[in-house]
């Protein structure tokens, strides 16, 4: 038993190489935190987090800290962070710590954008680095961490749109390293992932007739120069002021603002036609879909063996007890799909809660999490 648990771990270490952005799925459309746009999310000790926002243009600001393990469930840190009520700023993971950075604050005129920069280690209490950064005060900017240092591109300063490019190792320090042209676009997330930069939706301008014009296209970038466009269209709604994260091997898009703000939290981890087709000709097991997940009765597990072989579905605990085992047989080469009902061995419904599911078929493995919730 042990020696089978310590294969299901290495193989969640290992992962799966996919290539995102395809398919989404709604995890929910209306999740703890309120309505809103202009809020930052992060990843940081296990968990997704979603930082301020406003819940309109021109409306309330916040200042509110929430973070969640699956994209459902959402427990509020504190309701009244260090720094003021805020929106359209940056968030970044670094040196162990959050950071928030800028942002635009309407309920304290006449100094609307902010520069100031303060970091956290556990999402309540927030210390603040400096007050006045060296860059612009500003908003609409992107921020990520790359080389060792934190990095701020671009922005909004009351208007006028702000091309430079700064980075920094403490949050005190900044230096300023270039003027840049490259994507066209403000108010979109951008994250990193499988050696490239992803851009997710957002806002540009067009000049005849002069209007804004919203996206839900998905783009990415090996060098920051040249984009592909991965989807012209993703089922969420075109928006702008959204967060994206890396999170469980998945891109997700949280809430936003068009006409009015969401709530809706979405995630892709599809493979594409090409990449499934290349993966089952190096002949490995494919796993194609699990859907649901997180769900709370039912999901299926889609996966494609290379070959016709001896099959063993298992669903295994936390702890590396085996819950049930969906299939145990000979079959065909090509596609299959196994239900897990959420049921044990005794046809009892098991409690919410982390899964593994551990599928065997000789020399070849795969395993990855389940997300129960009842």
């Amino acid at each position: 038993m042990k020696r089978l648990f310590l294969i299901v771990i290495l193989a969640l270490v290992i992962g799966e190489t996919r290539v995102l952005g395809i398919r989404w799925y709604n995890a929910t459309s209306a999740a703890g935190w309120s309505a809103r746009s202009g809020h930052t999310s992060v990843v940081y000790d296990g968990k997704m987090w979603v930082i301020g926002g406003s819940e309109g243009w021109a409306k309330q600001m916040k200042n509110d800290v929430w973070w969640s393990m699956d994209g459902v469930t959402w427990i509020e840190a504190t309701p009244s962070a260090e720094w003021s009520q805020r929106a359209h700023h940056a968030s970044v993971v670094y040196n162990g710590k959050m950071w928030v950075m800028g942002g635009t604050d309407l309920n304290n005129p006449p100094q609307y954008n902010r520069n100031d920069v303060w970091w956290s280690t556990d999402g309540v209490a927030w210390f603040q680095a400096t007050a006045n950064a060296d860059w612009t005060g500003g908003d609409l900017f992107s921020a990520t961490v790359f080389d060792g240092k934190m990095w701020i591109l671009g922005g909004n300063d009351n208007g006028t749109v702000l091309y430079d490019v700064w980075y920094s190792t403490n949050g005190v320090n900044w230096t300023r390293a270039a003027d840049f042209g490259g994507f066209v676009r403000n108010s979109n997330p951008l994250v990193e992932y499988d050696s490239k930069m992803w851009v997710l939706g957002g806002r540009g301008f067009l000049f005849s007739p002069p209007q804004f014009e919203y996206y839900n296209d998905v783009w990415y970038s090996p060098d920051g120069v040249s984009w592909t466009r991965d989807t012209q269209s993703a089922p969420w709604r075109k928006r702008w002021g959204h967060t994206s994260v890396m999170y469980n091997n998945r891109m997700w898009v949280l809430g936003g603002d068009s006409v009015f703000c969401f709530n809706d939290v979405w995630y892709s981890d599809a493979i594409p036609p090409e990449v499934e087709e290349r993966t089952y000709l190096q002949d490995e097991i494919l796993i194609s879909s699990i859907t649901p997940n997180p769900f709370n009765y039912e999901t299926r597990i889609r996966y494609k063996l290379p070959k016709a072989t001896e099959v063993c579905i298992s669903i295994y605990n936390l702890i590396g007890q085996q819950i049930t085992t969906l299939v145990n047989e000979y079959q065909s080469a090509g596609w299959h799909t196994a239900i897990w009902d959420s049921g044990d061995k005794y046809d009892r419904l098991v409690g919410s809660g982390v899964y593994f599911y551990h599928i065997n078929s000789g020399k070849y493995n795969k395993t990855g999490k389940l997300y129960l919730i009842r």
